[in-house]
């Protein structure tokens, strides 16, 4: 067997305009679990590390006195205006109906009111049901149920 030098994805960062609020949205919704927090000192940025099963999170919010990222992480495709920069990241659930009336109960709003079929590539004894929201920074989020035909 090929030794592999790349062997899987550690975790999504995502920036956000207030670490606490995101830190208490994925933990109280979501039931992620908060491993840290860092201030780094040198660039004002505030980071929260968050899991849930293999999935983590890392939110990152930039310096409050300029809202504005530190000239290391200032891309043209990652700034804070933005509010999140990937297209969104998936949380896997047991049942999405009860998953989204979690959601719902904390104030939010399905992109469609409700969850749908997508085709799974890669195994055909699969059947997926999907549903995304948006976040408290605007992050764009997905429950994922898998269920065996």
């Amino acid at each position: 067997m090929e030794n592999k030098l790349f062997t899987g994805c550690s975790h999504v960062g995502i920036y956000v305009l207030d670490r606490e609020k995101s830190i208490k949205f994925y933990e109280e919704v979501l039931g992620f679990k908060l491993l840290y927090r860092v201030d780094v000192e040198s660039d004002g940025l505030l980071i929260a590390m968050l899991q849930l099963g293999n999935c983590a999170i890392e939110v990152l919010q930039p310096p409050k006195e300029t809202g504005v990222l530190p000239k290391q992480c200032a891309q043209d495709n990652i700034i804070p205006s933005a509010r999140s920069t990937p297209n969104h990241f998936a949380v896997t659930v047991s049942d999405i109906d009860k998953a989204m009336e979690r959601v719902i109960s904390f104030g939010y709003k399905f992109e469609d009111r409700i969850a749908y079929d997508v085709p799974c590539f890669g195994s055909a004894d699969l059947d997926l049901r999907v549903a995304f929201f948006r976040g408290p920074d605007g992050e764009r989020i997905e429950l994922f149920q898998e269920t065996r035909k």
